[in-house]
């Protein structure tokens, strides 16, 4: 059996992600219950919230022995593009959500989860979803940019130091692209003064170039599901659509 780990299961990619693996058992991590019949279990946490968070991890080494597991996976999916402002004019709150949801939380689900199967010889795998701000800056964006490139490092360093394990994990991170999701809807809500590519990213729902989360989903698992899964650090949807 396989066992997947989502967070941010509740909608957009995420719910996509749950519907992708309706044959698996599914384990949702959400901010509020959700009604999805291909989950299994659900937690439900704020990411903001690192007890929180860290009570999922212990609940999750309580309820799940897997020994009947031939594959766990962990995909780090939730995360904010708040607060979209300049720099200057970003509260130390704003970064410190951003980090907290972006970054930490995924950092603590990645570590708990290692040390949670650290002897199952299992296959185990950890996806980040990273984003091309993570790599590209973007005037308005220096918490996501930010927070998303710090994600970018710790997969790097934990593939370091999962390589020569004798069980080890294999971590990737994954950009999706640009999706049609509720995150879009709220990057062309911002205000120009706050975010200098707004038209940009109006203009390309008005040309219908965003993904649906469906293709995204199925990309994702073309990637899950691929022989060489881990030998590459930062994969695309490009590569797997």
């Amino acid at each position: 059996m396989r066992y997947v780990v989502i967070t941010g299961a509740n909608r957009g990619l995420g719910e996509a992600l749950v519907n992708q693996f309706k044959d698996d058992h599914v384990i949702a991590i959400t901010r509020t219950t959700t009604e999805n019949k291909n989950i299994d279990k659900q937690y439900t946490c704020d990411l903001s919230n690192e007890g929180s968070v860290q009570h999922v991890v212990d609940e999750l080494k309580r309820d799940y022995k897997l020994d009947d597991s031939d594959e766990i996976l962990l995909i780090n999916n939730a995360g904010t593009v708040k607060p979209v402002s300049r720099s200057e004019n970003t509260c130390i709150e704003g970064y410190m959500t951003s980090y907290k949801t972006n970054t930490l939380a995924p950092i603590i689900l990645s570590t708990g989860f290692v040390d949670w199967l650290r002897n199952s010889k299992c296959k185990k795998k950890i996806v980040n979803i990273s984003s091309g701000a993570a790599i590209n800056a973007v005037s308005g964006w220096s918490a996501y940019c930010s927070s998303k490139a710090a994600l970018n490092m710790f997969t790097d360093v934990m593939r370091l130091e999962q390589e020569n394990e004798q069980y080890g994990v294999k971590v990737v991170t994954f950009r999706p692209g640009v999706i049609d999701t509720d995150m879009q809807l709220e990057i062309r809500s911002s205000k120009k003064e706050d975010f200098e590519d707004l038209e940009r990213f109006k203009a390309m729902k008005d040309n219908e170039q965003l993904l649906s989360a469906d293709q995204v989903a199925g990309a994702l698992t073309n990637l899950i599901d691929s022989e060489d899964f881990g030998q590459v650090a930062h994969t695309t949807v490009q590569d797997y659509l």
